[in-house]
């Protein structure tokens, strides 16, 4: 092993990325070994804009890109590779779950990351979008770990980022980052 590690993060929306791993990203900022891939289903195009926000000559979602993209580079790690699904937002969970899967899928076992992390079964807010992301990122994953290149007794199952936020609660011993493996 050269030392390397990829971390893979799939969610639904612009700004779905901030919740639990931005942090973590940013502890890599000067690691050169370090592979961030960033896997969002939809530009978030359908969200509500502020009253008091200026009017836009471009439709929301290319506004949220273009925020997305900044947030990054002034976070100080922006993604080594940036996938958008340009699903409609709102309506992931309407896409045939099968080609969910397997457009996550062709994304991990291109990059082969070392970590995957995604929402859990509550979709952290139950939106329907999240929760579609969330069972597809696992659902690809698991088929990942199960088939027949797959390395698995190196992969664990993968990080739900509705759970990181419990990682720093010492009563709750069951969260994913409270794990002494993860």
């Amino acid at each position: 092993m050269d030392g390397s590690r990829c971390l893979a993060l799939v969610v639904a929306h612009p700004d779905d990325d901030a919740y639990g791993l931005a942090g973590t990203v940013a502890l890599h900022e000067h690691d050169p070994g370090f592979r961030f891939v960033l896997v969002h289903a939809t530009d978030g195009g359908a969200g509500l804009i502020d009253p008091a926000y200026p009017p836009a000559s471009q439709d929301l979602g290319s506004i949220r890109r273009r925020e997305m993209d900044a947030a990054w580079i002034a976070h100080g790690r922006p993604p080594d590779r940036h996938e958008w699904l340009d699903y409609d937002d709102g309506a992931v969970n309407q896409v045939p779950f099968a080609e969910l899967v397997e457009r996550i899928g062709g994304i991990l076992a291109q990059e082969r990351p070392d970590v995957v992390a995604t929402f859990g079964p509550e979709g952290l807010t139950a939106h329907p979008d999240h929760i579609a992301v969330g069972a597809a990122t696992d659902a690809a994953f698991t088929r990942r770990r199960s088939g027949p290149a797959a390395p698995a007794a190196r992969l664990r199952p993968p990080l739900h980022v509705g759970t990181l936020e419990q990682r720093t609660d010492p009563a709750r011993p069951e969260a994913v980052g409270s794990r002494p493996d993860v």
